[in-house]
């Protein structure tokens, strides 16, 4: 490849890139997609991001509900975008009125929202709110749609709005990986089964990891009492049948690179120094910890833990830092 942009225009498909950078990439075109109805009458709560393949009219129906066990208004803002991140819509849902700590729950509010004549491609839903709002429906007009990395369903009868009730949900991811468990209550500890194979969540308060080999096939995750995030680096689907990947290849961390196809990474090689060799960053200060007047830096060497490089150290001579300031 000649350039970055010839080389991400032409990525083979099912390709893993790792990288530090925040890249955008190339959305997938589903030949001969047709239209569908999702009606998606699952409990979320906290922030979700949602990917949809659409084409003609978008019809969405959102449905949130306050528990208010804290104080302060809650609202649900609903932000759909393009891939190339322009805003295409913006809606609020307020508050149910009820802004006290005093988990008195009133009648759920729905928005609906229509794009019609909408160019056919992959469009990102944010669904913004806070741990007080629950998301408790998702109605569309498409047959399409995925949840980005994690999701928190909470149909559980701790909340009081809504009963224990089980939830099958999709994944796959074609690399190693990892699913993360986590639940702050008694009431979503459980026994979730991956593919028929169970794994028990014992703790709250506590992030249980499990590892799992890569797979073309999407796999069912089952949730007996919900109450529970669970996160992994792809995407989930309420159905089989909805399941979709929004791109044409993966981006992981660069952590990862072993397990890529491709490396894309800012790296600027160190200067030869005699025995040393001498590597320079700069940072905006706007991306550094500071607090009360103090830079803090740590210095992270991750292949360390390796148990082959346990005896290894690194000598480091100095670090000289320059702080550039611009005029008042």
């Amino acid at each position: 490849f000649k350039s970055i942009d010839e080389f991400f225009n032409n990525v083979p498909a099912g390709s893993v890139i790792a990288t530090n950078i925040n890249i955008k990439q190339k959305p997938i075109k589903i030949e001969n997609y047709t239209p569908g109805n999702l009606d998606i009458n699952v409990s979320l709560r906290g922030n979700h991001t949602l990917y949809v393949y659409a084409k003609d009219n978008l019809n969405l129906e959102i449905t949130k509900q306050d528990i208010n066990w804290y104080k302060n208004e809650d609202t649900m803002v609903v932000k759909i975008s393009d891939m190339a991140g322009n805003l295409i819509r913006e809606e609020l849902l307020p508050d149910d009125g009820e802004a006290e700590a005093s988990k008195i729950t009133k009648t759920a509010q729905t928005r609906k929202i229509n794009i019609p004549n909408i160019k056919e491609g992959v469009y990102r839903i944010d669904l913004l709110n806070n741990a007080d709002t629950f998301i408790r429906r998702i109605k569309i007009n498409q047959s399409k749609l995925v949840v980005q990395n994690k999701i928190f369903p909470v149909d559980n009868k701790l909340y009081k709005i809504t009963e224990t009730k089980p939830l099958r949900i999709y994944t796959k991811y074609e690399m190693d990986y990892k699913i993360d468990f986590s639940t702050a209550h008694r009431e979503g500890l459980q026994d979730v089964m991956i593919n028929n194979r169970i794994f028990k969540i014992e703790d709250k308060h506590k992030t249980l990891s499990y590892l799992m080999k890569g797979h073309k096939n999407l796999i069912e995750i089952y949730l007996p009492k919900n109450d529970i995030s669970v996160t992994v680096p792809g995407y989930f689907s309420f159905t089989k049948d909805s399941y979709f990947e929004p791109f044409d290849y993966y981006v992981t961390s660069l952590e990862n690179y072993k397990d890529a196809d491709y490396i894309y990474t800012d790296y600027k090689e160190p200067i030869i120094d005699g025995d040393w060799m001498i590597g320079e960053v700069t940072f905006d200060i706007k991306e550094v910890y500071v607090k009360d007047g103090k830079l803090s830096i740590m210095l992270n060497a991750r292949h360390l833990r390796d148990e082959k490089y346990k005896s290894y150290t690194i000598p480091v001579d100095w670090i000289k830092v320059t702080l550039h300031r611009g005029p008042k």
